[in-house]
This record gives structure tokens, C-alpha cells and sequence, in this order.
């Protein structure tokens, strides 16, 4: 199988062993960050009480956010045109703001900086913000290091890909999302694992799933492809036996999910729907690559749906990473262990 940036696979055909790991590093990120910041999430979550800016979510979510900003401001940082490194290293509230502001501009960070403008609001409202940037960016740097001692080997041709194919991206729409780097691919790998934890308990709690899977998956190109559409993405006919979308819909069919394909926009699915289901809203498994589930996690999240994320074990769309397509595919034993 053709490796373009990551496999979850890691050469055994089967990504069990991926999901070990992942589970392993999430603890030891959590673990880290609340040892470097953990003062921090409680003053922050008191803030948006006070603010009455949203309601108090997990730890767990406020860690991952530090984290993203921690790997984005080191990734993204040195390249603003006045962003150097401030006292000790750390940014300063006028840069972080230039770095939001980048991030934004670039339109594939749009729940990351929805997210971190609250922390940017939170630090223009204490003195101690120096001292605090510092500690989020000296998170970034471990995180870096740890993350690719720990899933690297998940994520081997990532650099050959930004060196050699991604320079013929320039002047695309995906330029930005196809050339992300290495570190930000384990980012997106833990902050699946750490999203999925914090959602569960909704998740579990509601009655009927819906798996929605990408297009990549079928086993026939879009014009021979006979799935009908409907109101919350495309239902497979079972035109072809062999292709993965259909033999998921017959697990769904034996253990009580449904399947449908990925929807243009997640919004169809917002609280209150009852996703063609019956009378219960359902909880969502949205499967997608390394670099796309943790935004429509944080997007679903938003919207008020139970989910969960599975990834691909690999990419390989022609809307992104291959002229030709390669099938995608994922765990179903780990998407049945997420049903459970």
C-alpha cells in the first residue's frame, strides 16, 4: 500500500497496535499538561464562569487547546513578519494576537481560533500573561519531541511529501490543510483520542449512532457510485460487494447503527435533528483523515451532537492527496469497540 504521509497501519496491515499507542501518549500529554498548566485551566474555566462566555467544559479539552496553541505558535509563530521570541522565549499578547489573526486569514484554523481567542481574551484580562505564554510555548516544544518519539513511526513520509508534492500545491484551496507539518499531524492524533474521551459520556448516552464516512471510501468513482442522497449525506445501494462503505452499512444493519456518507456541511446534523433516525437524536461517529476529524469533532461539539472520531487509516482522496484516488479504509473493530 502506497504510504503518501500517514498510515496507521505501520506495516501489519491491521492499525490495533495505533490505538494502543494513541491511547498510551493521550495519557502522558493530559498527564503533562496539567502538570505545566493545570493552575491555568482552573483560572480559565473561573473566567468564562464569570464572563458567562460558555459553559464550563472538561479539563481535558481546555489541556488539548493549550497544546494547539503551544505546537501552532512554534510551527506557525517564527513566520509572522514581526513575531520573534519575547522574553524567555515566550509570545507576547500583541504577537499572539498576529498569530490568531494568521491563522485566520489562512481559513483552514477556524475552530482553533475560535477556541484560543478565548484564552487570548483571558490573558488580556490578568498581569500575568508573560509568565503563562511561556509555559504554553515551553508545552509545545515538549509535546513536539514526545510526539514523535511516541507515534512517529505513524507519520513516516510526511516530510518527503511537504519536500517533493507539496510544492505543486501553490495557489490550490487545500495548500494550507495538505502541507501541515509533522507535529501537527500527532497534534490532531491525540486530540481525536482526548476529544473522544471528553464527548463519551453525551455520546453513550444517546440511543441511536450514525456513522458518517468519507467518499474516499467507496469502492466506485462518483459517477458509477448508485448511493441515493438524503438529507443528512449520501446511503449506500450496494452496488458493489467488495466496496467498504457497503460492507459497513451490513455491520451497521447486524449491531444497530446507520451509515451515510459525509454531508457537504456538518450543520444539517445541529442538536434538535433527528438525522432520518426516528425520534432521538443520535450520536455521530465522524470518520475522516489525521488532519480533518479533530475540526468536525470541535464542530459537531458546537453544534450541540454527541460524536465521536474514528480516523482513516490512511489518506489517499484525489480531492487532496492523490491524482488517481486511493480507497481509503478504517477499523471496524475500532469502530465497534466506540460503539460499545
Amino acid at each position: 500500500m502506497e504510504v503518501i504521509t500517514y498510515s496507521l497501519r505501520n506495516e501489519q496491515g491491521r492499525s490495533d497496535e495505533y490505538y494502543r499507542d494513541i491511547a498510551a501518549f493521550a495519557d502522558v500529554a493530559l498527564h503533562e499538561a496539567e502538570v505545566c498548566a493545570g493552575p491555568l485551566v482552573t483560572e480559565f474555566r473561573s473566567f468564562l464562569q464569570a464572563t458567562g462566555r460558555e459553559e464550563p467544559r472538561t479539563r481535558a479539552e481546555y489541556a488539548l487547546e493549550l497544546l494547539a496553541l503551544g505546537v501552532l505558535s512554534r510551527v506557525y509563530g517564527p513566520r509572522l513578519p514581526h513575531l520573534g521570541r519575547g522574553e524567555h522565549g515566550a509570545l507576547t499578547l500583541a504577537q499572539l494576537d498576529e498569530l490568531l489573526d494568521r491563522l485566520a486569514a489562512a481559513d483552514a484554523f477556524e475552530q482553533e481560533v475560535t477556541r484560543l481567542r478565548a484564552w487570548r481574551d483571558f490573558w488580556a484580562s490578568r498581569p500575568a500573561t508573560a509568565a503563562e505564554l511561556h509555559s504554553v510555548r515551553d508545552l509545545g516544544t515538549w509535546f513536539e519531541g514526545a510526539g514523535l518519539s511516541a507515534l512517529g513511526r505513524y507519520t513516516p513520509n510526511v516530510e518527503r511529501f511537504l519536500a517533493e508534492t507539496h510544492p505543486r500545491y501553490r495557489g490550490r484551496h487545500d495548500q494550507v490543510l495538505c502541507g501541515r507539518r509533522r507535529v501537527e499531524y500527532h497534534l490532531n492524533m491525540a486530540g481525536v483520542e482526548i476529544l473522544n474521551r471528553a464527548f463519551r459520556p453525551a455520546f453513550r448516552a444517546t440511543t441511536r449512532k450514525l456513522v458518517l464516512v468519507p467518499p474516499c471510501m467507496r469502492a466506485q468513482p462518483e459517477e458509477s457510485c448508485r448511493a441515493t442522497q438524503s438529507e443528512f449525506g449520501a446511503q449506500c445501494a450496494a452496488c458493489t460487494p467488495g466496496c467498504r462503505i457497503h460492507q459497513l452499512t451490513k455491520l451497521g444493519e447486524k449491531h444497530g447503527f446507520a451509515v451515510r456518507m459525509l454531508p457537504d456541511e456538518l450543520r444539517v446534523l445541529s442538536a434538535g435533528t433527528t438525522h432520518g433516525l426516528g425520534d432521538a437524536q443520535a450520536g455521530v461517529v465522524g470518520v475522516a483523515c489525521a488532519l480533518t476529524d479533530i475540526h468536525g469533532g470541535w464542530e459537531l461539539r458546537a453544534l450541540g451532537v454527541p460524536a465521536q472520531g474514528l480516523l482513516l487509516d490512511y489518506c489517499g482522496c484525489p480531492w487532496h492527496w492523490h491524482p488517481a484516488g486511493i480507497r481509503t479504509d478504517t477499523s471496524f473493530d475500532e469502530l465497534l469497540r466506540i460503539l460499545s
